[in-house]
């Protein structure tokens, strides 16, 4: 197995670079691990935001663990220069097309600004590949009106029933090893792509009896859910809605520092990364929240390596430190609480003692 970290730009390389000392914990299995880069920092070395020597060795790896990509200075919008095109060129390399998102409250204190949360356990299932994002015809045009030109702008929402099965069939066989629930997001009574998502996934949900399908509109779904957090297991829905309620679900657990994310291929091939962003303003000074970052290395070793039972070793660990060590990011500006480092060390030796009573 192969897997290629990229640790990126700001504070990237600070957090994958615990999140490798997690992984070095595991050791004695055969994995061979590159480094590459992406982002800034390969553009300021190369000319390059995604090298051709990143390139190659992505294409020849299982899984890629990213640490952040995005450093842009007011230079880069003169010139058309985006660090986060990267981003989107390794996802389709990697083949993605289902983004995976747990908003875990596990280790919430209930005194938290959600505190109510507390405890909840949320996966977001969100479609890659269709929607307005990637619909044709878009862009924009002059319109000729009685008095006038005006400019308009316009996209096209288009979903096959092929790509609604395929995102339908992982959301429930996810729901079939959880809690037996998925709440199906859309927009029926108004969208026709929604009405072609809804009838798609009630048909792929005819194979599975024993997970309960419920289908709800993306604007009661955004309120229920954030009120009654407890009462979710699996939420299905498509590009536009998911990355909406997904940054709005991401407040849930209280910090951005603790959220990984997963954009995988049905075969777990794909690009594991935190859901932070490269945070320039704190790089460098090791108060960076390295958990997101770990937590992604445990949706890699589970999705793709299939290591499930050292996922949720590292998941036990991640939860006991989060309860015990007042962890960076924690606060709005993200500098309060335990080094990057000391986090680190915590996680490491909480999986040496978890791994002995194991």
């Amino acid at each position: 197995m192969r897997i290629t970290a990229v640790p990126g730009d700001g504070i990237g390389p600070e957090v994958i670079r615990e999140a490798l000392r997690v992984l070095a914990f595991f050791g004695e299995r055969t994995l061979k691990v590159d480094v590459a880069h992406a982002g800034r920092t390969a553009h300021d070395v190369t000319g390059h935001v995604l090298p051709s020597s990143t390139e190659r060795l992505v294409l020849d790896s299982d899984a890629i663990l990213l640490g952040a990509i995005g450093d842009n200075t007011p230079r880069d919008y003169k010139d058309g220069l985006r660090p986060e095109t990267a981003l989107l060129k390794l996802r389709r390399m990697m083949g993605c097309s289902i983004n995976l998102r747990p908003i875990i409250c596990t280790a919430l204190p209930p005194h938290a600004r959600c505190g109510y949360a507390a405890g909840a356990d949320i996966l977001i299932v969100r479609e890659l590949h269709g929607c307005a994002y990637y619909g044709r015809p878009r862009g924009t045009r002059l319109v000729h009106t009685p008095g006038a030109v005006v400019p308009e702008g316009f996209d096209t929402m288009r979903y096959s029933d092929a790509e609604v099965r395929c995102v339908a069939r992982f959301a429930l066989e996810a729901a079939r090893h959880r809690r037996g629930m998925v709440l199906s997001v859309d927009k029926a009574n108004v969208l026709s792509t929604s009405r072609l998502w809804r009838d798609s996934v009630t048909t792929v949900a005819q194979e599975y009896a024993d997970v309960r399908l419920a289908h709800c509109y993306v604007d009661s779904a955004s309120v229920d859910i954030m009120t009654r957090p407890h009462e979710f297991d699996v939420v299905l829905t498509g590009n536009l809605f998911g990355d909406i309620l997904s940054d709005q679900l991401s407040i849930l657990p209280g910090s951005l520092g603790m959220l990984p994310s997963a954009s995988v291929g049905n075969q777990g091939r794909g690009l594991y990364e935190p859901v932070h962003g490269s945070a320039p303003a704190i790089a460098g000074l090791g108060v960076a929240c390295p958990i997101a970052a770990i937590l992604s290395l445990s949706m890699l070793l589970r999705h793709a390596l299939g290591w499930h039972a050292e996922a949720s070793l590292v998941e036990a660990a991640v939860e006991r430190v989060a309860r015990a060590v007042s962890a960076p990011g924690a606060s709005c500006d993200g500098t309060s609480g335990a080094s990057t480092s000391e986090v680190g060390d915590a996680i490491l030796a909480a999986l040496r003692d978890l791994s002995c009573k194991s």
